[in-house]
């Protein structure tokens, strides 16, 4: 069973190559994506948009990784996001269904 590290590296790569394929393996069919950001231009996003908003460009990067919960159904933590002209911290919350990511939500921290 992947782990949170190899969960938010699959996120990682694919926002620095433009390739999706690791990260797809890793979404459930019903996969979602949340994003509790007041400035959020598309606040949920299906399984199909966010493989095609992970190679967009938006979003460049991810790092600085602080993991709290990792266990076969659920991942919880921190880490930083940036754009080409923004940057954020973040918390993460994840629900797994079968090894896959099932919901993914991000919520901003405040500076």
């Amino acid at each position: 069973m992947p782990g949170a590290i190899e969960y938010l590296d699959a996120f990682k790569t694919s926002f620095n190559t433009k390739d999706a394929s690791r990260l797809d393996a890793l979404l459930g069919e019903n996969f979602t994506f949340r994003n509790s950001s007041k400035t959020a231009e598309e606040p949920i996003r299906s399984r199909s948009r966010t493989l095609e908003w992970a190679v967009s460009g938006d979003c460049t990067d991810i790092s600085n990784y602080n993991v709290i919960h990792d266990t076969a159904d659920i991942i919880a933590g921190t880490h930083s996001a940036e754009g080409p002209d923004w940057s954020a911290d973040v918390f993460f919350f994840a629900t797994i269904i079968n090894g896959k990511l099932d919901e993914y939500n991000v919520h901003p921290i405040p500076a």
